[in-house]
């Protein structure tokens, strides 16, 4: 498959009709070099050493969910586990919470393996709280949580 190695918020768009789109493919291997604030979306061995793999965009795209939810990015050191994002949300559904949880694991054996894992198991929990994988059910999700303000009912 292929290898973004730079999902960040600043690379995310969202749609009109709910469609996420991914930008910045092209930056890859010189992200620390170019965009060093991009470095806290990488998992913990990147930052000894590792190499950029599938396993480093679905830690990516776990921490861009991470703070989408809690509204603060998540720093990650080896060894250390991923705060829960319940601590700073305690709303946020608990099976929510496992699958980031598992797609931030500290250690890349205990990571969700793949990009196409961590999709169906968000698909999943799309369908079992009642949205289904259609254009107009994540549009008005998204509306949802675009409009909700702090004082807001939360979405969740």
């Amino acid at each position: 498959g292929v290898i973004h190695g730079s999902i960040s918020p600043a690379n995310v768009f969202i749609g009109e009709q709910g469609t996420v789109k991914l930008a910045g493919f092209e930056i890859g291997a010189h992200i620390s070099e170019l965009f060093p604030h991009r470095l806290l979306y990488l998992p913990p061995e990147y930052h000894v050493g590792g190499e950029l793999t599938e396993q480093t965009d679905v830690f990516s795209t776990a921490a861009v969910l991470h703070e989408l939810l809690t509204g603060a990015p998540v720093w990650i050191h080896e060894g250390e586990e991923c705060p829960d994002p319940r601590d700073q949300r305690p709303d946020i559904p608990a099976h929510l919470a496992e699958i980031i949880l598992g797609a931030l694991a500290s250690e890349p054996e205990c990571r969700t393996k793949t990009a196409t894992d961590l999709g169906l198991q968000l698909e999943q929990y799309l369908y079992s709280s009642g949205y289904g994988p259609t254009n107009e059910s994540v549009a008005e999700y998204v509306t949802q949580l675009i409009t909700m303000t702090s004082d807001g009912p939360s979405p969740f």
